[in-house]
């Protein structure tokens, strides 16, 4: 599911997610599947409900919980409280050791911030880029490319 989100596909993400949802609802990573996917399609609104259902007690996902929270709230225009969350989130994935998990929540804090175009998207670019030079994991190249593409394409407009 994140691979189509990264393939720039996140309501066949969204859609594969509802469908392992109805065999298993209370699925702690199908629902931040979910919730992921619909934020990057940008379905607001559908994913802070989905969020919802978000069991947080279960200390494997506490990363993805926080991180998709930051997403969140991101999306809701609350750029502090997003920025905040995915520092903790990546706090985190350095305390598990999780070099890619780390990538992960670099790339996606700098899509938020290129989405949301702010000041703080060159630094977040950078600093995203530089995490996630030497992995090797297919769903950080993707996340990579599209930050890439995304940046590409704000630097193009500001230049026109």
């Amino acid at each position: 599911m994140m691979s189509a989100c990264g393939a720039g596909m996140p309501d066949m993400a969204a859609e594969t997610a509802f469908r392992g949802l109805a065999s298993n609802p209370d699925d702690p990573k199908l629902i931040n599947n979910l919730c992921y996917a619909l934020l990057r399609a940008g379905r607001v609104e559908d994913a802070e409900e989905a969020f919802r259902k978000y069991n947080q007690d279960d200390d494997e996902m506490k990363i993805f919980y926080i991180a998709t929270k930051g997403l969140l709230e991101f999306k809701k225009g609350n750029l502090a409280e997003g920025r905040n969350l995915y520092s903790e989130a990546m706090k985190l994935c350095k305390q598990k050791g999780d070099r890619d998990l780390a990538a992960k929540a670099h790339l996606n804090l700098a899509l938020a911030e290129i989405e949301a175009s702010t000041h703080e998207a060159d630094k977040a670019v950078h600093l995203a880029i530089s995490s996630s030079e030497n992995s090797k994991d297919p769903d950080v190249e993707l996340l990579r490319r599209q930050v890439f593409e995304k940046w590409e394409n704000k630097e193009k407009a500001r230049t026109k």
